[in-house]
């Protein structure tokens, strides 16, 4: 749906992992409403130990939304480590030849959070052979924000005046923006 949002022309393949209850509207939404592509949903798997066993070949976009900093609480640093190995060994070695892979990472800009960990998958990219060829580091706020990160220009939600009251009702859509994003391409 950003995709068509966007005009972009290209059909795409979607896969969402996700088991949280929350986002089965969203998801059904989408499987209604879009016309670009395939659309999938993996319910009720345990991401963190669903790419031990499990590739996805030929993806060229990853999006991490908020999963980190649930990690680094539940799994800790080593934890969040051993499951970007599998991420790096699974999904982004498998990339398609020839064609960049984009990574969006999204979450927390808090010490001791998400923001912490995204070194570390940058660590095990590069371990399994890729190469990084764009990193970029980005954050809403002023102050105690992710380090070496630059700050947008304003924070406030672009897309708040387009998205329906029902939709700020029910998932609660911030007005203004806090997180943090780490932003790769890999080749």
């Amino acid at each position: 749906m950003a995709f068509e949002y966007m005009k972009y022309k290209q059909g795409i393949s979607y896969i969402g992992v996700d088991n949280n209850v929350y986002w089965r509207k969203i998801h059904n939404f989408i499987k209604e409403n879009f016309k670009g592509g395939g659309v999938k949903f993996k319910r009720n798997i345990d991401v963190l130990t669903y790419f031990e066993k499990n590739e996805l070949h030929k993806c060229n976009v990853i999006i991490i939304q908020y999963l980190i900093s649930f990690f680094f609480e539940t799994i800790g640093e080593d934890g969040i480590r051993k499951w970007f190995s599998c991420l790096a060994e699974k999904i982004v070695k498998n990339k398609p030849d020839n064609s960049p892979l984009l990574i969006i990472i999204n979450d927390v800009d808090s010490i001791h959070t998400g923001r912490d960990a995204f070194p570390l998958f940058v660590e095990e990219i590069e371990r399994v052979g890729l190469n990084i060829s764009y990193e970029s580091r980005r954050r809403f706020k002023e102050q105690n924000y992710y380090e070496g990160s630059l700050r947008y220009e304003n924070n406030q939600n672009i897309f708040e005046g387009e998205i329906p009251d029902r939709f700020i009702q029910d998932y609660c859509v911030a007005k203004f923006c806090e997180s943090a994003q780490l932003i790769l391409e890999v080749i």
